[in-house]
């Protein structure tokens, strides 16, 4: 289990937005407008954290072909998003993005924690 929490460092930051001080929302979609409201100012952060685990070197049992894909996936979510946040994107289209960014990061904690398990 320490090796996971290793490889997965860097994604911290996603955590702390992921969990955070939005433990206290009712439902998923106000938590997701709160998360996209603290996601504005971190996301270059976010995109470093995702370039530093595309970057780092996975223990053998995580470098398989879908946990890089999902990391790889994670790396061009995070840019993506960055990049509407600086486009100055509507605030709808952000919460999509970073949905869709939290259902990777859901994925590569998964094939981590199941790393025999590639279909996760």
């Amino acid at each position: 289990m320490k090796e996971i929490k290793l490889f997965i460092r860097p994604l911290s930051l996603f955590s702390n937005i992921h969990v955070g001080p939005y433990v206290e929302a009712r439902n998923h979609l106000n938590y997701l407008e709160i998360a996209s409201l603290h996601i504005k100012e971190r996301s270059k952060e976010l995109v470093q954290k995702a370039k530093e685990l595309a970057q780092s070197k996975a223990p053998l049992e995580f470098n398989k072909p879908a946990i890089k894909k999902a990391v790889a996936d994670f790396v061009l979510g995070a840019e993506k998003l960055d990049k509407m946040i600086a486009d100055k994107a509507k605030d709808a289209d952000i919460i999509k993005a970073l949905s869709g960014l939290h259902d990777v990061f859901h994925q590569i904690v998964g094939l981590c924690k199941n790393p025999g398990n590639e279909k996760h």
